[in-house]
């Protein structure tokens, strides 16, 4: 069996813009696929063709899907992880391997934020998008973003004062009323 993103039990969501009639892995995307995109799944069973799901007749692949969450389910051999920093590493058993250094996984809480015990939190360590390899690369590429399918990124709010939003849209704004 080829070497799978996802596995039994993952829950998975089908990809936005998928277009009906193109292949995805070795797979065609057909026009009923398209009641799926954007729904949340769980893998029910797997083979050499794909992902199945309970009550779909369909064969999934992993140009297909995405995973559900961002989260330490993610953090599966040979992904590639980036951190805020906009370091690159490499996971490898319990490891996320960088150019210099090294760090547990289980030094991420499970949201993929770095855990550090005893200093103030750093926030340039978190975790924010998660690669898999596109193509064959050697180790020499294997931080080439060329090389690399981002699967999954990190989603925040990102907070800011009335006079950071004026500048970021290049026009005064007044907040008239919260939207509940």
């Amino acid at each position: 069996m080829a070497n799978k993103m996802f596995k039994v039990g993952d829950k998975v969501r089908v990809k936005k813009g998928l277009i009906v009639g193109e292949v995805y892995g070795n797979y065609s995307f057909v026009d009923k696929m398209k009641d799926y995109e954007d729904r949340i799944l769980t893998i029910e069973s797997l083979d050499t063709y794909g992902y199945y799901f309970k009550k779909s007749e369909f064969v999934w692949t992993d140009e297909m899907l995405e995973p559900a969450g961002f989260d330490k389910d993610l953090l599966r051999d040979g992904v590639v992880v980036e951190c805020r920093d906009g370091e690159l590493g490499l996971v490898l058993g319990d490891r996320v391997l960088k150019r210099t250094q090294f760090r547990l996984i289980r030094d991420y809480t499970d949201d993929l934020k770095a855990n550090d015990y005893d200093t103030d939190r750093d926030t340039d360590r978190d975790i924010v998008k998660v690669y898999r390899l596109n193509k064959p690369c050697d180790l020499r590429d294997l931080f080439d973003r060329t090389c690399l399918e981002l699967i999954a990124e990190r989603k925040e709010v990102r907070k800011m004062t009335v006079s950071e939003i004026s500048k970021e849209l290049g026009y005064e704004v007044e907040i008239i009323k919260e939207d509940k």
